[in-house]
């Protein structure tokens, strides 16, 4: 009798057990709202009312789509200010007629501005293909704001739906730029690369680099001045990071100065320019943005360098007087540095790059731009 009752009960806990498993585990959970084929449909009895969003969408922004797409520019968080300059490349399946539709909202999910990306190559294939898209930020907006990249989807059917969010901080563009019948002028603060003097430190003897970028980002930020105390602090955290990061905080070529800029300030509106001419840096300056080149110190016969000068230095040039024909720049290379000018012609001669490392050997000579914009 007892062997029959305890067999019993043993087969009545399998039948409970193989009901769980097909209620709870396979069937999915209790009491919920479950997306199928595109529809919410009841599981039980829910207590909440069916979701607004499209289950087809809310299941898509959960897919990894990194097989899908990928973004170069801009990166999560970037600060940004004006045009946003969008790049980076995606399968043919996310474009339509050539193009895929990219948007920018606020935090309370406000559409603020939208473009199209195009794509850069035939995009009648599965495989990758680079997109660039620019999309306007309003004048008057600042904040936290986020980047959406949808795929198109003419059919409207919501399971072909995707997205990638990427976030980013706009900031107001600036007001600064300073213009006369013959002068162009940004306000851009100045420090000197050694700003107590402290030459026989080698962080701040080379430090031209790191000084000219913190003066740029400043700008950036609309902070019109930094103390000698702020900025010896910030400069030793720059070369902080480039030990810790590159394992050099010497010298930096203008593309990799550049990249330094984006890594460390996580600020994208950066571009490098090679084999430029004199015209490429006033028309740079005519729109409002800095721009920085390498230079070979010893040309420039500043009386204020220690002589005969540095063979490799980076100044920031801020403005052009083409009254007297000059360059108006801050060069962190001295404390009489601020809008320090250049006759036009021995500035551009002096522009020469020069290799990442320490007194790397110069074997070619190539005129190259940083150009900084808001």
């Amino acid at each position: 009798m007892r062997k029959k009752l305890l067999s019993t009960i043993i087969i009545l806990v399998l039948i409970f057990v193989a009901w769980a498993f097909l209620r709870f585990v396979i069937g999915g959970p209790e009491d919920t709202w479950i997306c199928d084929n595109g529809q919410w449909v009841k599981h039980g009895n829910p207590k909440a009312l069916m979701p607004d969003s499209s289950c087809g969408e809310q299941l898509n922004q959960n897919q990894d789509i990194s097989n899908e797409i990928v973004v170069s520019q801009p990166q999560a968080n970037a600060i940004i200010s004006g045009t946003i300059q969008v790049m980076g490349q995606a399968r043919g399946q996310w474009f339509f007629e050539a193009v895929f539709p990219v948007q920018l909202i606020n935090e309370n999910e406000e559409l603020i501005s939208q473009t199209q990306a195009h794509a850069q190559e035939d995009w009648t294939t599965e495989n990758f293909v680079p997109f660039e898209a620019q999309i306007e930020v309003p004048a008057g907006f600042s904040g936290n704001a986020t980047l959406i990249l949808r795929r198109d989807n003419p059919s409207g059917l919501p399971e072909y739906d995707r997205e990638l969010r990427i976030p980013v901080k706009i900031i107001k563009a600036d007001s600064s730029r300073q213009t006369e019948a013959n002068l162009i002028l940004l306000n851009i603060p100045f420090l000197a690369q050694a700003p107590f003097g402290q030459w026989e430190d080698p962080i701040y003897q080379n430090a031209c680099e790191e000084a000219s970028l913190l003066m740029a980002i400043l700008w950036v930020r609309g902070e019109e001045a930094i103390s000698k105390d702020m900025a010896t602090n910030e400069l030793k955290k720059f070369a902080d990071f480039e030990i810790e990061r590159y394992n050099n905080f010497y010298d930096h070529s203008a593309a990799d100065t550049a990249q330094l800029m984006k890594d460390y300030f996580n600020y994208y509106n950066v571009e490098v320019k090679n084999d430029i001419f004199i015209e490429d840096i006033k028309r740079e300056l005519q729109k409002g943005n800095a721009v920085i080149v390498p230079i070979d110190g010893r040309s420039l016969k500043n009386p204020f360098y220690t002589q005969p000068g540095p063979p490799e230095h980076m100044l920031l040039i801020k403005g052009y007087d083409s009254g007297t024909g000059e360059f108006i720049t801050n060069d962190a290379g001295t404390r009489h540095g601020e809008n320090y000018r250049y006759n036009e012609d021995i500035l551009w001669e002096s522009i020469r790059d020069y290799p990442t490392g320490y007194k790397e050997p110069i074997t070619e000579t190539r005129k190259p731009m940083i150009i900084v914009w808001k």
